[in-house]
């Protein structure tokens, strides 16, 4: 009794929880009555004190599970206090205490709102576990609180957005596609800002996310394809190769996009600064590359990327020069360093309204790099850096321009391209064999070129069948 006197009079909140947990140790069942008899006033205890009670109605409804229904309105009146460890308590107790789905969707939107006010790191990760929790348990809840979610992409640190985007994942529904692929959209154009252009991580988390978006539901792949393929020359290879991997499964996988995704392709070869990349690209080039105009396009931008031919000459003085850089500059006798050129290019650039604006850069390309990745500068005679790559740009030729002889009607045409394609692959082995390079072209690539050039000059038409039907 003397308790209940001092709860009803003390002021000092620490001296009324101290009271209130007495009460509750030794007379557990006076503490519940004191509890229901003053349940307008538990909203204005104060956090210290409504711990504890949060505490007593976990104990009670454990040895009394038939009285819970009683206790879930204190708890949901208490999911509006100031304090945000009442709140967190208040829906780590309703999620234990009860399965409706009333009750689930007032702790998910309360977690919510603390992973959105909190700015401690730790915290938004605890909260983010227990959100991974609900998921498990109460999807079809959490499906409705996905873009609250997602709003934990705004934090810098990259655990909470690889989290962010774990438990989104996993709640794509075709209602809420077209919003999620929104988000991550956005997402990625912010990673083109000068703050974020480093975080080729996060680029690399999202592309993946969209990725995976689009296998699930491929009717979106469209509105994501052309925006990622931007990032084709992106500085992180693991990001760009992402994205080259997505491109290669949407044109697989649908039909109708595979035209845009060739033009888009092409027109923006140029920034590829990745062998890996270029590799693949190639790749899809020479396979997907069907009417004559595509053909076409694809040879001249394989011939533009690879610059002037041959790829280097010997002054009188017997130093090595490249071509490209001795005939722009117009000083044949002068001898440039075959291992570095520099080239002034532009590049279009994704604003954060959607629209396109160019920068100009200037970039220095090691030659005899294969594997080199460039950064984001870029130059039209990207394959020039990566030449070492020559049995794959020789077999896409070869592949291209066995289809132009079946498209094309000019043999004229016909036979300047063969002509073309064959000073090319010449050119990549004697390049090659040289000693310019500081190592040479492996027996592989060069059996592999050696191939093609003997395909185009004279192959019969069964090899041409394989390579444009059966592999």
């Amino acid at each position: 009794e003397l308790i209940e006197k001092a709860l009803s009079s003390e002021q000092d909140l620490s001296a009324k929880r101290n009271a209130f947990l007495m009460l509750f140790t030794c007379a557990q069942e006076r503490a519940v009555n004191y509890l229901l008899t003053h349940l307008d006033s538990v909203s204005n205890w104060g956090d210290l004190l409504q711990m504890v009670v949060l505490e007593l109605i976990r104990k009670v409804c454990r040895s009394h599970p038939t009285e819970k229904g009683k206790y879930i309105k204190i708890i949901i009146s208490l999911l509006n206090s100031s304090s945000s460890a009442v709140m967190y308590e208040c829906a780590a107790t309703l999620v234990s205490l009860s399965s409706a789905p009333t009750a689930i969707r007032a702790a998910a939107n309360t977690y919510c709102q603390l992973l959105i006010s909190q700015s401690d790191n730790n915290v938004k990760l605890i909260i983010l576990d227990r959100l991974q929790e609900l998921k498990a348990s109460h999807r079809e809840v959490m499906v409705e609180v996905i873009m609250d979610v997602l709003r934990a992409l705004s934090s810098p640190n990259l655990d909470i957005k690889r989290k962010t985007l774990d438990i989104a994942l996993d709640l794509i529904t075709p209602r809420n596609i077209d919003e999620v692929i929104m988000t991550l959209k956005k997402e990625v154009v912010k990673t083109q800002n000068k703050d974020l252009e480093k975080n080729g991580e996060y680029r690399q988390m999202l592309v993946q996310a969209i990725h995976s978006c689009a296998l699930k539901f491929p009717e979106v792949a469209s509105t994501v394809a052309h925006l990622l393929m931007d990032f084709l020359g992106d500085s992180n290879i693991g990001s760009a190769m992402d994205v080259a991997y997505f491109i290669r499964e949407i044109i697989e996988t649908n039909p109708k996009l595979r035209e845009s995704i060739i033009n888009k392709l092409l027109d923006t070869f140029y920034q590829i600064r990745s062998s890996r990349v270029c590799s693949c690209a190639l790749w899809i080039v020479g396979e997907y590359c069907i009417s004559l105009k595509e053909v076409e396009s694809g040879i001249a931008t394989i011939k533009q990327s690879l610059g002037e031919l041959p790829f280097y000459t010997v002054t009188e003085e017997g130093e090595v020069v490249d071509t490209a850089i001795s005939k722009s500059q117009g000083q044949a006798s002068k001898a440039v360093p075959y291992a570095l050129a520099t080239a002034s290019s532009k590049r279009p650039a994704v604003l954060a309204d959607g629209t396109y604006a160019t920068q100009s850069a200037t970039s220095e390309i090691a030659l005899a790099a294969p594997s080199l990745a460039l950064g984001s500068s870029g130059t039209s005679a990207n394959l020039r850096a990566l030449i070492l790559t020559g049995d794959l740009i020789s077999c896409t030729l070869t592949k291209l321009v066995l289809k132009l002889k079946d498209l094309e009607e000019s043999t004229v045409v016909v036979n300047k391209a063969v002509a073309d394609a064959l000073l090319i692959m010449v050119s990549i082995l004697s390049l090659g064999q040289s000693s310019v390079l500081p190592q040479p072209i492996d027996n592989d690539s060069c059996d592999r070129i050696t191939f093609c050039i003997r395909l185009l000059s004279n192959g019969p038409d069964l090899m041409r069948d394989v390579w444009l039907h059966t592999c």
